[in-house]
This record gives C-alpha cells, sequence and structure tokens, in this order.
C-alpha cells in the first residue's frame, strides 16, 4: 500500500511541476534554443547473459534459423559481430556474439522488424 501511496503522491508532483513550468513559460514568452545534449557514456552493465552452461536456445517456431534465449526479461539474440552496442562486450558462446532486446521473436523473425538491441540495464525507479 506505501507504494501506491508513493507512486500517486510523486506523480501529482511531477504533474503539478510541469504545470507550474508551463504557466512560467506562456507568461514571460522567453524562448530558449534547442541545446543538444551530449550523449552519456556507458559506466556499468547490470544484467549479462547467463552463464553458458545454463543457457538453452530456443527456436522460434521450431526452425533452427530463428535462434534466441530468453534470460532476464530480455530475448538474446546471435550475431557474428561483436561491435553492434558501443562500449558493451557482448557474451561470445557457441560461435556467436549474444544480445539482448526487448523485440519478441515473431517481430524479428516472421515481421522483419529491426531488434534495436540494447545494454541491458537493471530497472531502477519509484517502486524500487
Amino acid at each position: 500500500m506505501e507504494k501506491i501511496t508513493l507512486l500517486l503522491a510523486s506523480a501529482f508532483i511531477m504533474n503539478s511541476v510541469s504545470i507550474a513550468n508551463a504557466q512560467v513559460a506562456n507568461e514571460s514568452q522567453l524562448l530558449l534554443p534547442a541545446v543538444p545534449v551530449a550523449a552519456v557514456p556507458l559506466k556499468e552493465t547490470y544484467v549479462t547473459f547467463p552463464a553458458t552452461s545454463n543457457n538453452n536456445i530456443e527456436y522460434y517456431a521450431g526452425t533452427e534459423t530463428y535462434p534466441y534465449v530468453y534470460y532476464s526479461g530480455y530475448f538474446w539474440y546471435p550475431k557474428a559481430e561483436a561491435n553492434i552496442l558501443t562500449e558493451y562486450t557482448p557474451t561470445y558462446w557457441n560461435g556467436y556474439y549474444w544480445y539482448a532486446s526487448r523485440i519478441h521473436p515473431h517481430q524479428v523473425y516472421l515481421e522483419k522488424q529491426n531488434a534495436l538491441y540494447l545494454v541491458p540495464m537493471e530497472p531502477t525507479g519509484i517502486l524500487e
């Protein structure tokens, strides 16, 4: 119950702050130029590919050309290249480098959507 109360209170505060900022901006009409934000370098990776002895490669639709491993909330896909993500070293196992994605194998293999590989991070937020 405390988490729900905390979530509601923070949502209310965030909403009221954004409304107040919008009102100030509308009253003063002071517009600042958009400044590009520099990319923040990756410092840590929290979630990694599981130990190779525990991996069970699954094949979507039973087809060996559609391999993936589901672990820690990510779909892990094999690639031949080790440099797809900068500042991230993928796990080399079974002849491939394994990368994490949130995209389901159906979307990747059948709908041919880009897997959007990402650095697996430990989720953090107000409820934790």
